[in-house]
This record gives C-alpha cells, structure tokens and sequence, in this order.
C-alpha cells in the first residue's frame, strides 16, 4: 500500500514544484532584463539591496525600519522642500500628513499588537502610509485629517486643552520637587 501511495504522491509532488521553477524563472528573466544602472557592480549591488528588502518586506523582518522609511523620509524631505517655497499650501498639505501620521502611529499602538500577525498587514500599512502622502488633492491624509481628526479636535479640544494643561502644571511641580531635593542631598 505504501507504493500506491508513493507513486500516487510522486506526480503531485511534480506539479507543486513546476509552478515554483517558473516563477523562479520568471524573477530570474526579469532581474536580467531590468537595468537599474549603467555600471554592471552597481547595477547588481542595487538589485542586491532591493531583493534583500524584498524578502524582509514578503517575511515581516525589518518592518519597523520600513514603515519608518516610508512614512517618515520621503515626507520629511518633502516637507523641508515646502518649507523653502513661498507658498503656503504645500505647508499646509504636509501639517496635515504629519498630524494623521501621528494620530495613526498612536492608534497603531494597540493595532499592532491585535493584527501584526495578520499577512499582508505591513504592506497595507505601508500602501496606507503611501496613500496618505500620495500627490494628489484628495489624498489618504487630506481625507482623514478633514473627516475624522479634525472634527474629533472641535469636539474635543477643550478637554485636551485642559488635561495638557494639567499635565504640564504637574511634571513642572514634579520637576521642581526633584531640583530642591537634590540640593537639599548635597
């Protein structure tokens, strides 16, 4: 009976690999007609680099770092360039990316630990990041920053005033508290 079952296993195991071999080969074909340099070591340095993120970005390794290139370098960059332009839109639209981008990585404090484990949750979370600072009018942050945040600041910006405002008035008496009783020690 163990024979049936090995000839019987034998061509399935056949056809799971004949997929895999032409996706291989299909990457490989793509790999070498794809020039990302003229000079043949950087060229291949670079498909390197962006193979080894690749992989970390398909396992979930280096996601933290990831998230962080996306969500903050490019729009820190950008957000320096509208700062030394005159027009005060570009100003504007970048705020507006940098408060849902806060507001998301507080919310991302508990989302993270209920759905990290789901697949493809760090590359929704970097496709959500891209819509919200992609270049045009109606974009994840202008969307967001006018339908959720915003609103939920008018309604509540009196008591975050307030709990702000208390939470200072006491880390100063804390603060104050710790000088006088370290000259008091000396």
């Amino acid at each position: 009976m163990s024979d049936i079952i090995k000839t019987v296993k034998k061509p399935e195991d056949e056809r799971s690999a004949a997929p895999l071999h032409y996706y291989i080969t299909l990457a490989r074909n793509c790999v070498a007609s794809t020039k990302l340099a003229e000079d043949p070591a950087q060229d291949n340095f670079i498909k390197g680099v962006l193979g080894l993120l690749c992989l970390c970005f398909i396992f979930g390794y280096g996601g933290h770092l990831l998230r962080t290139i996306i969500g903050c370098a490019y729009p820190g960059y950008r957000s320096l360039k509208a700062i030394l332009t005159d027009d005060k839109d570009d100003d504007m639209a970048w705020l507006r990316y940098w408060v849902v981008l806060s507001s998301f990585s507080i919310l991302e404090l508990v989302l993270d630990m209920m759905v990290a484990w789901v697949p493809g949750y760090l590359i929704a979370k970097c496709a959500f990041l891209v819509w919200c600072m992609a270049p045009v009018q109606n974009n994840g942050s202008n969307i967001i920053f006018n339908m959720i945040v915003l609103p939920l600041f008018q309604k509540h910006h009196a008591k975050i005033d307030s709990l702000a405002s208390s939470a200072a008035s006491k880390a100063e008496e804390i603060i104050k508290n710790a000088v006088e009783k370290s000259n008091e020690d000396k």
